[in-house]
């Protein structure tokens, strides 16, 4: 790949290259927009993550292109996920299987970060994209125009002058603490700590391997999740509010042991599993509250933007998608040639528009999801007949369906971008 220093002068500048960041450079070479991505990794690397891949990632994936989306679910780096089964503190339990007509058409698959990532990487290569890895952003200075970003790739430093600098480079992202006006604010009602350990041979739980949550009450509000892997492997990780777990002094690695040890059944299951790491931890911060995620001559992506869903922990599929819906806006400030806040905020109205509901919904059931009717609500919708109806939507021919309903909705939020 390129590593050869840049021209003084950049257009379009991605700092980050995970999927939101690589997802963004994606669209914009589809769309003939020149543009820079730097990372500070070199490709492959450990990514802590739940490796959990939500059908946003499908299509988003065949929204750039469908053969991108055949190999992604043909990879031999993927396992499929046709269900989720969850249980409650109260052991409520509700399990959902999702019945496809066709073998690529998975709603849910799960990977390693390590591997997607640097598949996704290998494919930004283009005539429209600079890919600039191992190459660290070590400062940025605001300038009439745009931002001067400063550079080091490995003892050369050098910097460049661009007309939109794009964040993609995660919760601790160097354009967010410098550009943002809140800068880098920890608040722990709004963010999620959580650990990650790699076991092997786990007893499944089904054949249909579902993404397995369990949600605690006790002592800290929170959930365990349990996602297969290839070969055998397993994600297993614990996590929770950030401000649950200060409050209560709650140590993570104890309480994964803990839970597995006292359940009935994962005991069990994890009697011959192999731990193949020490548990990693990570934060993740949370858009329940607002949050601006652009401002004059910068965007912010993925992490870096607080795109991670409250309740779930989901990030890896909103990321993309909204990184998609970034590509368009920036599309359209490049035929302008204007990346101020005037054109730039329609990015800001769509994650608004089409987020901010559904986020603060979630955030709400996080905050109570220790009160009694969580249970209850589980336990009602396990009812057979309740069930199966819940379950239809799932039956359908769901690599046509997603495709369908993606292609209406991003047309309709096209329209919405394209208004004066």
């Amino acid at each position: 790949m390129n590593s050869s220093p840049l021209d003084p002068q950049e257009n379009i500048v991605i700092v980050g290259a995970g999927p939101a960041g690589a997802t963004l450079s994606l669209f914009l070479s589809k769309y003939q927009v020149p543009h820079t991505i730097v990372d500070q990794a070199t490709f492959p690397r450990d990514k802590t993550c739940g490796d959990g891949f939500t059908s946003e990632v499908a299509r988003v994936l065949k929204e750039i292109s469908p053969v991108l989306y055949q190999e992604y679910v043909n990879a031999d780096w993927t396992e499929r996920c046709d269900g989720i089964y969850a249980e409650t503190h109260s052991w409520a339990k509700v399990n959902f299987v999702f019945n496809h007509t066709r073998d690529d058409s998975s709603v849910i698959y799960c990977a390693k970060r390590e591997k997607f990532d640097e598949w996704l990487v290998s494919k930004l290569e283009s005539p429209f994209a600079k890919v600039m890895l191992g190459t660290k952003v070590t400062r940025v200075e605001k300038t009439n125009n745009g931002y001067r970003v400063q550079l080091k790739n490995n003892e050369t430093e050098f910097s460049f002058r661009c007309a939109l600098l794009v964040g993609a480079d995660g919760e601790r992202s160097i354009v967010r603490k410098t550009l943002h006006p809140k800068g880098i604010t920890k608040d722990r009602e709004h963010y999620a700590a959580a650990i990650r350990q790699y076991y092997k041979g786990i007893t499944p739980l089904a054949s249909n391997n579902p993404l397995e949550i369990y949600f605690i009450a006790k002592p800290f509000f929170g959930y365990l999740w349990i996602f297969q892997l290839p070969n055998g492997e397993s994600n297993v990780g614990i996590g929770g509010l950030s401000a649950h777990i200060a409050e209560g002094n709650i140590k993570l690695r104890e309480e994964l042991n803990r839970f597995i040890e006292h359940h009935p059944t994962l005991k069990k299951r994890f009697e011959k599993a192999v731990p193949l790491e020490s548990p990693k931890g990570w934060g993740l911060p949370l858009n329940s509250d607002a949050f601006d995620n652009v401002g004059d001559h910068y965007l912010l992506l993925g992490d870096a933007g607080k795109h991670i869903e409250p309740l779930t922990g989901k990030g890896i599929g909103v990321s993309m998608y909204i990184a998609g819906l970034a590509a368009k806006v920036i599309h359209l400030a490049q035929q302008r040639n204007d990346f101020t806040l005037k054109t730039l905020n329609k990015y800001e109205g769509i994650v608004e528009r089409r987020l901010r509901q559904e986020w603060n919904k979630y955030y709400y059931f996080q905050s109570n999801i220790n009160k009694w009717w969580i249970p209850f609500m589980v336990g009602f919708f396990n009812i057979g007949p309740l069930r199966r109806w819940y379950q239809k939507p799932y039956s359908l021919d769901w690599d046509k369906k997603i495709h369908q309903d993606f292609e209406a909705y991003y047309k309709r939020t096209l329209t919405f971008i394209e208004e004066v």
